[in-house]
């Protein structure tokens, strides 16, 4: 087997960059493109015929990704998650008779040439793809370097187990190069926040805000403005005081309209993907999130350095993990490198847009699963992905679960519900895909008066990216069928 390049770093990717080149859930729908995932009865076990595949070696491509760390492991080690993803493995290699290999050539952007030069030459060294969610996502349909998922068999994507709110979104005429399941871990943000300023602050349950349906943007604001301090007392706002809120201010961002229920792109009754991100509410959030980021003391951001990164051990500048912090917008894979802190800390889905709003909605991150065009036995390629998915919903998301709420965060009823508020309503947008993301560029800037000027000097670019991808699951269709 190959060996696994071992390490745990975070590949942030901010958005100019993505703009040139992402429990067991079922998804309800609210319309065409804003089904939020609800856990249902866990899926019965598929099963398959002719499993004897004489130790066929199965092969995965997969660029450096965080949580695809917790994916491919070689070995039993005494580590919980560790042992959970071998078993995992090993388990569907008895199953068909195979044994399941990967490569990690590097980067996200490593990625494609090693795709490309594969399928030109018409090797068949690949199986199954790990793409990240918006690097070569264009190209890899219009170079017809991928196989269409609907001509993969094998596959049940009404099980809970699959992601289905995904096809939904990337799905156009037919054509659906990108799904995800439960073996990609939902890569999400999430609000932390420490229970010891909570308490000393006297600012309520936060908890009951969330059940209630009152955990909103304006609620946010207001609490982090109650969290800010000037500690040293020398009337300036720095590196030395206390912050309500805290965040990168990077792609982390993206998210916040997404949790407005607030989409870049929409499907139209036709099934035609159309930019919509230029409405009043739009500009309403921007104006929510301006006052909280950028026009009182209540918050403080920074640009990704490697030296801020929890992940690889580095301290942001504004320590939430010292107490400097009521609120932190981080990656809630994150939660296990705060195991240290003296403080307790718990989680919160990102706040809604009003009390009206429905559900809680969170951006997934995580990467998509695609087939190499080349690929010698689609047959094959479905069942390991079924497997992959049902095996991850029985025994590695639950243990995925107790990683999370670790020392720190106690397993009562408040904690597990919140994560299932998050996992269970995780969204995807194709505006994200296609660059579209007016947010990040505005708040990374403190662009806080040309909202509506920036969104119409862009527009044009932002359509022909998504132009693009339509273009390119169209013209795949018309070649391959």
């Amino acid at each position: 087997m190959m060996k696994k390049i071992a390490i745990l770093l975070l590949i942030l990717i901010l958005f100019s960059a993505c703009g040139n080149k992402t429990n067991a859930p079922d998804e309800t729908k609210a319309d065409d493109t804003t089904a939020a995932e609800v856990t249902t009865i866990p899926s019965e076990k598929p099963i398959f015929t002719d499993n004897n595949y004489n130790g066929r070696k199965f092969t995965i491509l997969y660029p450096i990704q965080g949580l695809l760390d917790f994916a491919f492991v070689e070995d039993l080690n005494g580590e919980v998650m560790n042992d959970a993803a071998y078993e995992r493995l090993q388990t569907i290699n008895e199953e068909l008779g195979i044994e399941i290999d990967w490569y990690q050539p590097g980067i996200i952007t490593t990625i494609l040439p090693v795709l490309r030069k594969t399928v030109q030459s018409g090797l068949p060294d690949y199986d199954l793809l790990i793409t990240h969610c918006a690097q070569d996502i264009i190209t890899n349909i219009s170079d017809s370097l991928i196989l269409n998922w609907n001509d993969i068999p094998n596959t049940d994507m009404e099980k809970s187990y699959w992601h289905k709110s995904m096809r939904d979104t990337f799905e156009i005429n037919g054509m659906l190069g990108y799904v995800s399941n439960d073996f990609l871990l939902k890569n999400v943000c999430s609000i932390f926040f420490n229970k010891q300023l909570q308490e000393n602050l006297q600012l309520g349950n936060f908890y009951d805000l969330v059940s209630e349906s009152k955990w909103t943007w304006d609620k946010l604001t207001e609490l982090s403005i109650k969290g800010s301090m000037d500690i040293n007392g020398d009337g300036i706002f720095d590196e030395e005081d206390q912050y309500g809120f805290v965040s990168e201010f990077s792609w982390m961002m993206g998210g916040f309209p997404i949790s407005a229920d607030i989409y870049m792109v929409k499907t139209d009754g036709d099934g035609i993907p159309q930019i919509i991100v230029d409405s009043e509410r739009t500009i309403q959030l921007f104006e929510k999130l301006y006052y909280l980021l950028r026009s009182n003391n209540a918050s403080y951001g920074w640009d990704y350095k490697i030296e801020y990164d929890p992940n690889v051990g580095g301290v942001p500048p504004i320590d939430f993990a010292a107490g400097k912090a009521l609120f932190y917008n981080v990656i809630l894979s994150l939660a296990p490198t705060f195991r240290s802190m003296e403080i307790d800390f718990g989680i919160l889905p990102f706040p809604k847009w009003d009390e009206k709003q429905e559900n809680y909605l969170t951006l997934n991150w995580s990467g998509f699963l695609a087939v190499p065009m080349t690929a010698s036995d689609p047959d094959l390629t479905g069942k390991v992905v079924e497997l992959l998915g049902y095996y991850s919903q029985q025994n590695f998301v639950p243990v995925y679960y107790d990683i999370l709420l670790g020392q720190k965060i106690s397993r009562d009823n408040d904690s597990m519900e919140m994560l299932d508020i998050i996992f269970n309503n995780t969204v995807y947008d194709l505006g994200i895909v296609s660059g579209i993301h007016p947010v990040t560029y505005i708040l990374m800037n403190g662009k806080g008066d040309n909202f509506i000027s920036y969104m119409d000097s862009n527009m044009n670019s932002w359509q022909k990216q998504l132009d693009n991808y339509i273009k390119a699951c169209t013209e795949y269709i018309e070649l391959h069928g």
